[in-house]
């Protein structure tokens, strides 16, 4: 799995073409805190901030 760390984004992006799911994987522990903070921030509830980080990550895969 280390090996995705060194990636840049925009390779990860390509890499998600080739079903890998490490590269998910990579992008989830990239990102998931960011991208819970501003969906928590938009929508004031966890539960459902979770939830459309969730449906973000899945419509990438």
């Amino acid at each position: 799995m280390a090996y995705y760390k060194r990636h840049q984004d925009q390779e990860l992006v390509q890499l998600l073409r080739t079903g890998d799911e490490r590269v998910l994987i990579e992008i989830y522990n990239r990102y998931w805190d960011k991208l819970l903070a501003v969906a928590f921030n938009r929508l004031g509830n966890q539960e459902e901030a979770e939830e459309c980080v969730q449906d973000v990550l899945y419509k990438l895969w």
